[in-house]
Formats: C-alpha cells, structure tokens, sequence
C-alpha cells in the first residue's frame, strides 16, 4: 500500500458508510442535527440540501468532469440513489485554491444561507495535511463548530499520495 494511501481509503470508507446507512436504530428520538434525522427525513421524501464546503477538490480538481465524475458528483448520485422519495438541493460552495482562513469568512454566504441539512467539508488539501498549521487548524475547527450545531457534517479529508 503506498504511503497515505490508508487515509484517503479510511475517509472514503467513512463517507460510504455514512450514506450507506449505518447509523443504529435506537428508541431514542433522533436530533435534528443527526445523521439519523436525516436519514429518517430522506427517507420519508422530505425536502434536503446538502452542501459541500471546501477548496478546489470540493469544486471538482482533477475530476475528468467535475459535474459527473468528481467526488461531489458521486456522492450527489448515491444519495439520489439511496433515498429515491427525498427531494435533494446541491450546494457547491467550493473556491479553488483556498484555505479554511478565507472559509470562515465565506461560510455564511457559500454555505450556511442555504440552510443545509447535511454539509461536507473539506480543506485537506490546502489547509496542509502534513504539518499542523496552528492558525489553519483554529479555523478548521470554527468551521466545525459552527455547522454541527446546525446539521451533520461530514469531514472529508483527501491527501495526495506524497503526504
């Protein structure tokens, strides 16, 4: 296995698992943050949106098609195909070639006027994966703090191969 190659595979499975479904039935009544509200919701046909936050990979980068083969595109398709009766509005609230400094101060406009009910987020790659970054990792984690209040949130981290 090539080096950092177990971090995209371990984002990718956590992603997949989120859509695939394993939240756990429980008696307790979900919160209207949770993944599981959401899936309850979904499927009984409500009205959705879902954004995705993030740099030039969120947008689509390196995609052979952003609209059809990028990471969004996928992930846009396996909900359609997950939940057939919901009603799903897709947010792109990518900015190539930012950081997660300028994401703070977009969050509002690019994501939060939507008022998503599931967000992806992701700044991996420009934030620098290979070495704490103390002011990125503050504003990684305003990010963070302001959505879960409001909805799940999906962190999606994608590392090149030589990180």
């Amino acid at each position: 296995m090539r080096k950092g190659s177990h971090l995209l595979i371990a984002a990718v499975a956590v992603v997949f698992a989120i859509l695939a479904g394993c939240t756990s039935p429980t008696s307790v009544t979900p919160v209207a943050g949770s993944f599981s509200r959401f899936d309850e919701r979904a499927r009984a046909g409500k009205h959705l949106t879902v954004a995705f936050f993030g740099a030039s990979l969120t947008w689509g980068a390196n995609a052979s098609d952003q609209a059809r083969t990028s990471y969004r595109a996928h992930i846009e398709r396996k909900l359609q195909d997950r939940y057939p009766k919901a009603h799903f509005t897709f947010v792109d609230g990518a900015i190539g070639g930012t950081q997660s400094d300028l994401g703070v101060f977009r969050l509002e406009r690019d994501c939060l006027r939507y008022e998503p009910d599931l967000v992806f987020l992701d700044f991996s790659a420009n934030d620098g994966v290979w070495e704490p970054i103390p002011h990125l990792m503050a504003s990684y984690e305003s990010l963070v703090r302001r959505l879960v209040v409001r909805c799940p949130v999906v962190q999606v981290i994608f590392p090149f191969r030589g990180h």
